[in-house]
């Protein structure tokens, strides 16, 4: 049941970034988050430039999938997951996958996410932008 809600929350925010709807794609990242980049204007106009910067390069983002969830911490209401999502690209006709680490947060039971990349990043750097980390989160 949990795993299937996170899938279809990584497929929908997948979905919004191909179709480069950047507001819908905003409501996926959790509010700390889009408040570290300056705010909501803020965070699409880096995501615009970051895809167009992509697209230049020849790559095109195809799909998102969930692929793992590694660990799941509860506290009441409040569900931490450490996950993995596999991001498919097309590179000039040439299919490439990304795996990339993420926290996905629900703060009501699992109905709606949102999520953090934490990919390369330590438990201490995710915390200094996230300090309601749950500190038992196996990265």
């Amino acid at each position: 049941e949990l795993k299937n809600s996170i899938s279809n929350s990584v497929s929908d925010m997948g979905k919004a970034i191909m179709n480069e709807n950047y507001e819908e794609f905003v409501s996926f990242n959790h509010p700390i988050m889009i408040q570290s980049y300056g705010g909501k204007q803020r965070t699409k106009d880096l995501l615009s430039a970051t895809l167009s910067e992509l697209k230049k390069s020849g790559y095109k983002v195809k799909s998102a999938s969930l692929s793992e969830v590694h660990d799941v911490k509860y506290k009441q209401k409040n569900i931490q997951a450490i996950i993995s999502q596999v991001l498919a690209l097309d590179s000039m006709g040439t299919d490439k996958t990304e795996i990339q680490k993420m926290i996905a947060i629900s703060e009501n039971n699992g109905e709606t996410w949102s999520f953090i990349n934490i990919n390369g990043k330590s438990k201490a750097e995710v915390s200094k932008n996230f300090p309601i980390l749950d500190q038992n989160l196996n990265f």
